[in-house]
């Protein structure tokens, strides 16, 4: 990749990033989606009851600031005990704004939150490069020893780079018994780097970084997605191989969100992998994908939207429309707080 080429990714990048902080900054009537499912849903059996989902103000609370442990996060302690919890974890804008506040919409579905910042916080990497997985299991652990917080009772809920850390974490973390990854890779990619450029990974585990996929060269009139697509379709298949995300390790339940009108990668395709492969593995824990014909990057807020929303010019750059965007918000949402509530309801129910 010539040096141009590299500059007009490096800004692409950066106006991404200011997509999705100016998204989450300020934080709802819905048509489904179409679902596909490996198992048929099981019986609601306790914890948090979701057949209709509590409505959650905006920022019922603010959180607890957490910094132990080396972690930079918001803890929302849970509102009666034992509590399941959810780590939950925002995209390409590395700190706390997104993920603050879907942990709070979360929250009040009556879970403990930790929304963890995973870069750009004082004391973390400034970059999304070479994040080390520890620092998500640290997070887990840290979960586990809360008052009122059931250790056999943990989730994830990330989008973006967020699902990619979640289904990483899910991967090599058999804690982890439910993920809701929205927008998810199916793949590690190459770092992040909104100042220049670096051939280095997103990733590393024992200080060794995780395979991952490079690049393919950015044509600014293509777009984004048109890079993430060629990136795939170019990699061989030993490359593809090494950087997939190796889910049938996890026992973790796994819903996976997407819309078909993505603009920035694709998220409906990397699904359709992940549900496939872990099929043809025998993957006995569920794997559920929603997909949204006319929805874009955008398909999880942690709370419902309206189309009159002012934030909604903020999210039509990353694909879909009005219409579509809200139907695929308004329509995973509750499904959300139902898998979750499925599969962390009681401790009896933990995987066999």
């Amino acid at each position: 990749m010539n040096r141009t080429s590299l500059k007009l990714l490096a800004l692409a990048l950066a106006l991404l990033l200011a997509w999705l902080l100016a998204t989450f900054e300020r934080a709802a009537m819905p048509r489904p989606g179409r679902t596909t499912s490996s198992e048929e849903p099981a019986r609601e059996t306790g914890g948090p009851s979701h057949d209709r989902v509590s409505p959650a103000k905006e920022m019922p609370h603010k959180g607890v600031d957490v910094r132990e442990d080396g972690l930079v996060a918001t803890w929302f302690a849970p509102p009666s005990s034992p509590a399941p919890a959810l780590l939950v974890l925002g995209g390409s804008e590395g700190g706390k704004e997104m993920s603050t506040r879907m942990a709070s919409g979360l929250h009040a579905q009556g879970y403990g939150t930790l929304a963890l910042a995973y870069f750009d916080a004082e004391g973390l990497p400034k970059q999304l490069k070479e994040v080390p997985l520890e620092y998500f299991s640290r997070a887990i652990d840290w979960l586990v020893r809360q008052p009122g917080i059931d250790a056999a009772r943990i989730g994830v809920v990330g989008g973006s780079k967020g699902a990619e850390a979640a289904l990483l974490l899910a991967s090599r973390d058999r804690r982890v018994r439910a993920v809701v990854a929205f927008t998810p890779s199916d793949y590690a990619w190459q770092s992040v780097d909104w100042e220049g450029w670096s051939d280095t990974p997103s990733w590393t585990e024992d200080g060794s970084p995780i395979e991952y996929l490079r690049y393919a060269p950015f044509d600014p009139a293509a777009g984004l997605r048109a890079m993430y697509d060629r990136s795939v379709a170019d990699s061989s298949t030993e490359a593809r191989e090494a950087a997939r995300i190796p889910l049938e390790r996890s026992e973790a339940a796994i819903l996976l969100i997407a819309g078909e009108a993505d603009a920035l990668w694709g998220a409906v395709e990397a699904s359709d992998r992940i549900a496939r492969s872990l099929a043809e593995r025998g993957y006995r824990h569920e794997v559920q994908v929603l997909r949204y014909p006319d929805a874009g990057h955008v398909v999880f807020m942690g709370r419902t939207l309206s189309i009159n929303d002012a934030l909604m010019e903020r999210i039509l750059p990353m694909g879909g429309t009005p219409e579509g965007i809200v139907a695929a918000v308004n329509d995973a949402w509750p499904k959300s707080v139902n898998f979750l509530a499925r599969h962390l309801s009681e401790p009896s129910d933990a995987q066999e």
